[in-house]
């Protein structure tokens, strides 16, 4: 122990006697462990942190996948029956989802509801922390109503009250008894935010006389020793039961789903956080090398320092102890100032971060970074440290020696090819989010954003539980704001592009004019969306109208069965022929077909699938002035959008849309918007992935060409009396710049290769994050290679040139 004392003293005093040395080696090491560190941080409960549910890698989420439903489901009398056939777990359940609901006491408030099965709970190994879970009685369509609060809103409406079991609140209109209230760490399988948990109360026996009914969310616990690959296997008899139940056109587009709720919720942007947490990697590799560097030209000045200690008797181990310590101290300042800057790198990326990236908004600098952050200190050091360190010098080295010197300058230059490697990877993968970027904020919408604000708003169960009622508002509601002063045009939708539609249906389904329909061997040929919309909603957008006239009053009559087609869609229905005048019909079921319904327009297309996707079939139909509206069939009747076209204040018009509900009915929230602001929020996590990758690039281009300054003024200062002498001769300041240049060119352009070929093979994996750019894209990955030479030759030209400058005859002198 006293000798490692003196190890820290001695390495102390020597960073002391070198303070530029030690403080650009602890900033450069801060940058890659700090880079490092806060992106651990940032994607930790993503990737690694457990789940807050026992044994959480036996959990699944199980189900079929169809086009028409987003995610694996059931249908609730297929689960019952799933659920008593089962081999494959001890614990079976379901939900019908995660929905707004409304308390309605002295306070009223719109809050969420998970409507889960009894055995939810029980299933992830959840314990309320106060009362109980709700029984299996409780869970019935006639059983008097119970929830349990989530400790959020048990803490933030009820101060926390112990006695608020037994308890009774208002929830959509109907008393509710509280039974129990939620541990703080509860999540909901899909992180969808919950304040409060309902029982679905489905009615077995009457679900499973239904083929099809509610849509339920399966989860299961497997038995302790099954895989998810054995589960799915044990399944696949139930599977094909449900197939073959299914209409035919469905049953070749249906599959089978097992995967872990991990996996459920990271789904996509699983990559997407890899990514960014190699690209950090990348840095502190770069940083790393960078380090070795400097460290190699310390110890070049420390040569005769140590020969003379070698002489003096200290052996190789004691030397190799002396030097990997102060290599260790560095590492340890470099993590503790790396560490502070990965909190401040973590707060300010959480404060820009886009929604919709998993537990990202929960990220810090915890204990568990900390360690991460000194075990990335401990390894760089390891990594910078060791090689020097190996080394013993030799007796000659008391006098002069080359031999040591080219033995390092290899190395140094090895290491400055690894650093323009990765950094050619970085930098491609930076202009290959950039372009992809790019293309999705300018690609056409078929609508014009500029001047448009929308709103939207729900109507509470409790107060609005009838379509007449329903029917009352939104035409009010209609009539209102159309008075509003300074509005261009005024729309109701049940949805906006160019987010998708509220509501699709299989193409199978519609029975065009003339047209055969699908056999099905052909499958439901897709899925076609489709909007209800009150007059002005095209002219409201600036969607082009390519053919026909929009809707008018007239077509909102009850009877009037009118339709209104994008090109998308009058293509696939009428190819090759015009679609206006003809006759369109949907199936209610196998047999029974809906009244026809008249084309009376075709539509420019719209981005109707999200920014990134292409325009998808979709059809318009006229929200009319009766309970008959096709929109009343469906369960979420009750939300609509406005949007609204004004010259005048984005927040004006949002005021004056507030304010025109609010006079109908002062309770409902409304959250109003740009459109222009809905189209930027819609590019926010590539735009997020896409600066972290520039950021983390350009951090990696600026230690490459630190690297590649520093090598070259070292060979430079090594070189003096040879450069002296060639000058001295004759040799021209050019001639000793392209030598001194040349002579890490080839390093330079063999990293560069290098980092092309990678690029090159491992772009495949980040094919499904670009939008219209190929991952491989020669001409991004030359322009990477290209911006790193031409900053690498800037920068090793900088010291060369001062090389060229030197005087002979001083530089003779000195020798």
């Amino acid at each position: 122990m006293t000798g490692i004392l003196q190890d820290v003293r001695y390495g102390l005093r020597q960073l002391c006697r070198a303070p530029g040395f030690a403080v650009i080696t602890v900033l450069t090491l801060a940058l890659g462990i700090g880079a490092t560190t806060a992106m651990f941080s940032l994607v930790d409960g993503a990737l690694f942190r457990s789940l807050p549910y026992p044994h959480a890698e036996e959990l699944v989420s199980v189900g079929v996948m169809a086009p028409i439903i987003d995610g694996e489901f059931l249908f609730a009398g297929a689960y019952f029956g799933w659920r008593r056939q089962q081999t494959s777990f001890s614990g079976f359940t379901s939900s019908t989802g995660v929905n707004d609901c409304d308390l309605t006491d002295d306070r009223p408030a719109r809050v969420t509801c998970a409507a889960v099965e009894s055995t939810f709970l029980p299933t992830f190994g959840v314990q309320p922390v106060l009362g109980r879970n709700f029984t299996a009685e409780e869970d019935r369509p006639d059983a008097p109503k119970v929830v349990l609060l989530s400790y959020g809103l048990w803490q933030s409406r009820f101060g926390g009250d112990p006695r608020i079991v037994g308890a009774t609140i208002p929830l959509d209109g109907r008393a509710a008894r509280i039974v129990g209230v939620l541990p703080r760490d509860f999540e909901f399988p899909t992180l969808a935010h919950v304040g409060l948990v309902v029982p679905q109360a489905l009615d077995e026996s009457l679900e499973q006389r239904h083929e099809m009914g509610p849509v339920v969310r399966v989860y299961g616990r497997m038995k302790p020793g099954l895989r998810i690959e054995a589960v799915t296997a044990q399944l696949q008899p139930l599977f094909q039961g449900f197939v073959e139940s299914a209409p035919p056109p469905f049953r070749k587009v249906l599959r089978l789903q097992v995967h872990s709720i991990r996996d459920l919720q990271v789904h996509d942007s699983r990559v997407s956080a890899w990514l960014l947490l190699f690209s950090a990697l990348a840095v502190l590799l770069i940083a790393c090398a960078n380090v070795a560097n400097l460290v190699f030209a310390h110890s070049t000045g420390r040569r005769h320092e140590l020969a003379v200690r070698s002489a003096l008797g200290a052996g190789r181990a004691r030397l190799f102890r002396q030097r990997l310590t102060e290599s260790i101290l560095l590492g340890l300042l470099g993590g503790l100032a790396g560490c502070g800057l990965a909190y401040a790198i973590v707060r300010g990326l959480i404060a820009l971060a886009p929604l919709g990236i998993p537990r990202l908004l929960d990220a810090s600098v915890n204990g568990r970074a900390l360690l991460v952050g000194v075990a990335f200190s401990i390894g760089a050091a390891l990594a910078v440290g060791t090689l020097p360190a190996l080394e013993k010098p030799a007796m000659e080295s008391l006098a002069a020696t080359t031999a040591t010197g080219v033995r390092r300058a290899r190395l140094r230059q090895v290491l400055i090819a690894g650093q323009v490697w990765m950094t050619v990877i970085l930098l491609a993968g930076a202009l290959l989010f950039l372009r992809s970027l790019r293309n999705l904020q300018t690609q056409p919408l078929g609508m014009n954003t500029q001047n448009v604000v929308t709103a939207e708003l729900t109507l509470g169960q409790q107060k609005y539980p009838q379509a007449a009622q329903r029917l009352a508002f939104f035409d009010e509601l209609e009539g209102r704001l159309k008075q509003l002063p300074g509005m261009a045009s005024v729309a109701l939708s049940d949805s906006l592009p160019p987010n998708e539609p509220a509501r699709t249906m299989p193409f199978v389904a519609i029975v065009a004019e003339g047209r055969p329909p699908l056999t099905p061997e052909q499958g439901i040929g897709g899925v076609v969306g489709w909007r209800a919309v009150t007059p002005d909603y095209f002219s409201t957008l600036g969607i082009s109208l390519l053919r026909g006239r929009p809707f008018a009053e007239g077509d909102r009559r009850s009877g009037s069965n009118a339709i209104i087609l994008n090109q998308a869609l009058a293509q696939k229905l009428f190819p090759g022929e015009e679609s206006l005048r003809k006759s369109v019909r949907f199936h209610l079921d196998e047999t029974a077909l809906t009244p026809p319904y008249t084309v009376i327009g075709v539509t420019g297309n719209t981005q109707n699938q999200g920014l990134g996707g292409s325009a998808g079939p979709e059809y318009y139909m006229v929200r009319r002035h009766g309970t008959d509206d096709v929109i009343f069939r469906y369960p979420n009747s009750q939300h609509v959008s406005i949007v609204a076209r004004s010259a005048m204040d984005p927040q004006t018009v949002g005021n004056e849309l507030r304010e025109a509900v609010a006079g109908i009915d002062s309770t409902l929230p409304v959250e109003s918007t740009t459109l222009g602001q809905t189209v930027y929020r819609l590019a926010a996590r590539p735009r997020f992935s896409a600066s972290l990758l520039t950021l983390f690039a350009g951090l990696g281009l600026l230690l490459a060409a630190a690297g590649i300054y520093g090598l070259v003024s070292l060979l430079v200062s090594q070189r003096v009396p040879e450069i002296a002498i060639r000058v001295a001769l004759g040799a021209t300041p050019g001639s000793v710049v392209r030598m001194m240049v040349l002579q890490v060119s080839v390093w330079i352009a063999l990293g560069a290769s290098a980092g092309i070929l990678f690029s090159l093979s491992a772009a495949r994996w980040v094919r499904a994050l670009l939008f219209g750019v190929k991952p491989n894209d020669p001409l991004t990955i030359a322009a990477a290679a290209f911006a790193l030479l031409a900053v690498s030759l800037v920068a090793a030209y900088v010291p060369a040139r001062r090389a060229a400058k030197v005087d002979p005859m001083v530089a003779l002198h000195y020798e």
